[in-house]
């Protein structure tokens, strides 16, 4: 196996206090796993510092090339008849140090893309925007309070997914105001389950994967609801977001 990794990263939507969430151990890769002694939630800087060593460990520098845009892959059909598997022809270009561009028409065995599902942002048409006259922007670019002059203003956090659950908690004690919206409620759960695990851990397994298939989503997602504490289902009621859909759905 002979790789070549191609690389142009447009955008990092990275804020300066994100941490994983899920398990360490699920973040980790079997021959070369995260340290026993990281957190079982790991802040931005470790994972990075952990794919950095890996990268480096495995001797993928020389293999890599930066500052690369793949503008073209097809697959190459084998000569019928032949039992050979298909290839796929990949055009690239460099932008080289000085300015220069290197352009590359290669044949690959595989290909493999990894930009991920959230490298572009999505901002929803709704009412009132285009009349809006402050600041506006997506939580892909957001970094920090100062960085953005937000602290002692009044700020709306449209969406209460990962990121906006984040940022609201975040500028709390530096805003003077925080709303967040939803559409239709929130399920919350505790980082941190039993004998201090992360929830998401106990439930990734393959006895429940099993149970999810014979009994339903419903009624895996009942089982989940009910081991939700109390005290968080008060609060989610006291803020009027206390969800009316399944919390697996």
């Amino acid at each position: 196996l002979s790789p070549v990794c191609l690389g142009s990263l447009r955008r990092a939507a990275m804020y300066k206090s994100i941490v994983i969430d899920s398990h360490r151990d699920l973040n980790s890769f079997g021959d070369y796993p995260l340290k026993h002694t990281d957190p079982n939630l790991c802040h931005n800087s470790t994972i990075f510092k952990y794919l950095k060593e890996n990268w480096e460990v495995y001797d993928l520098p020389k293999r890599t090339r930066l500052n690369t845009e793949v503008t073209w892959i097809t697959p190459i059909d084998p000569p019928k008849g032949s039992g050979e598997k298909a290839r796929y022809r990949v055009i690239s270009e460099t932008t080289n140090p000085d300015g220069s561009k290197t352009k590359r028409d290669e044949i690959f065995d595989a290909v493999m893309v990894s930009s991920g599902r959230h490298h572009q942002v999505w901002v929803p048409p709704f009412w009132g925007k285009d009349d809006f006259k402050g600041k506006m922007f997506h939580s892909g670019v957001y970094k920090y309070p100062e960085f953005h002059d937000l602290k002692d203003k009044v700020v709306a956090v449209i969406g209460s997914g990962n990121s906006g659950i984040d940022i609201s908690t975040e500028l709390g004690p530096v805003a003077k105001q925080v709303h967040m919206t939803t559409r239709r409620g929130i399920w919350c759960v505790d980082a941190h389950g039993l004998e201090g695990y992360q929830s998401y851990f106990g439930q990734v397994t393959r006895f429940l994967a099993a149970q999810d298939f014979h009994k339903g989503w419903e009624a895996m997602s009942d089982a989940f609801e009910n081991d939700i504490p109390g005290y968080l289902k008060e609060i989610l009621r006291k803020h009027n977001i206390f969800p009316d859909h399944k919390l697996a759905r």
